[in-house]
């Protein structure tokens, strides 16, 4: 006699459904489409320059906007604040800014698309320069409308001293594509 497992049973439900919800949607990211959207991402490092030891916990929420220059890549200005916690017991919140260049791999009309994107900001509190690449899928619910999930990395150096953060992140975000007429 065979035995039906619930939780597996749920899971493919759950699997099915989903697909049947985004059979209809589709992503836009055809030359002349406007990117609009933003991302939500936590990550945690620690950083030790030879004998202080410091650990940082950073919430931060990021808008952007952009352009789609060609088929599946745009360029844009992306925004921060962006929330720390050190492991010395400050906190702090601060603002930063840059542009961003993002591509996406597979054909324009799609209802998953993978992307990659790489971005520098100036980050005003401690007077840093960011550099990082995220990447992962977008999931279009909507003809114009995606849920992303990212993981990333990022490098930040501070104005003045030789320290440098080195930093996994993961977040997900909202994106909304626009048509141009």
């Amino acid at each position: 006699m065979y035995k039906i497992n619930l939780k597996n049973a749920l899971k493919t439900f759950l699997v099915l459904s989903i697909c049947l919800f985004f059979e209809n949607a589709y992503s836009q990211t055809a030359k002349g489409y406007w990117l609009a959207g933003g991302q939500a991402a936590f990550s945690s490092d620690r950083n030790d320059d030879g004998g202080t030891v410091l650990n940082r916990k950073i919430f931060q929420a990021s808008p952007m906007s952009g352009y789609f220059f060609i088929n599946n890549l745009a360029g844009g200005l992306r925004t921060s604040f962006r929330y720390t916690h050190l492991s010395s017991s400050e906190n702090y919140t601060s603002f930063s800014a840059g542009p961003f260049v993002r591509g996406y791999f597979l054909p324009v009309e799609r209802k998953v698309n993978l992307f990659a994107q790489a971005d520098y900001m100036y980050e005003n509190q401690v007077k840093a320069n960011i550099y990082s690449v995220n990447a992962g899928p977008v999931i279009y619910f909507h003809d114009n409308v995606g849920i992303e999930f990212t993981v990333g990395y990022s490098v930040s150096a501070y104005k003045g001293t030789p320290a440098q953060y080195r930093t996994l992140q993961s977040g997900i975000g909202l994106q909304i594509h626009l048509n141009k007429d």
